[in-house]
């Protein structure tokens, strides 16, 4: 009886954990995947906080990383103290972050930002970035300063600070 109600308990943890992950991923239909190949990133918009922002503002930059996230999705939420720390760390050697969302409020998103510890910039969606997305956040994409794909991979999903770590140390050194 104690080993069918630990099966029951375990199964009952992991159908709770995978709905909720399915529920909080999944964007609407206003983030739309990119078939039509597009190569680089040009934008000009305001971040958040309503200042001017654009490609051109990261001109210098070796690597800029473009994390599509919500304030609402908590695998979002769990990798950007992460995200934060590895920006602090890297941002003198020519890396940025660029935190994309879509369907959040902005006065949420202000809010989540606050809470967070967030200093990077944070930017609403727009046309220029459809290519580049998927419908599920977290999604990064890295870029160079004149808005060039300088990976080819999209990842989908959170990661540890290590696993992005890696990646940003690979894509610094090989520019």
């Amino acid at each position: 009886m104690k080993r069918s109600g630990r099966y029951f308990a375990l199964l009952l943890a992991l159908l709770v954990f995978a709905a909720s992950a399915l529920s909080c991923e999944k964007v609407a239909n206003e983030i739309l995947p990119g078939a039509d190949g597009a190569q680089r990133l040009d934008f000009d918009t305001e971040d958040v906080e309503g200042n001017p922002v654009s490609m051109a503002t990261f001109g210098s930059c070796k690597v800029v990383m473009v994390n599509f996230w919500e304030e609402w999705c908590p695998p979002c939420i769990s990798e950007i103290p992460d995200l934060e720390d590895l920006y602090r760390k890297y941002s003198g050697n020519g890396f940025i972050i660029l935190g994309v969302y879509s369907q959040s409020d902005r006065e949420k998103v202000l809010s989540a930002a606050a809470d967070l510890g967030i200093t990077y910039p944070i930017i609403p969606t727009n046309a220029s970035f459809r290519p580049y997305s998927t419908q599920y956040v977290p999604t990064t994409v890295f870029f160079n300063g004149a808005g060039e794909r300088i990976d080819p991979e999209t990842y989908v999903g959170a990661k540890s600070y290590g696993e992005w770590e890696s990646i940003i140390v690979s894509l610094l050194n090989a520019q």
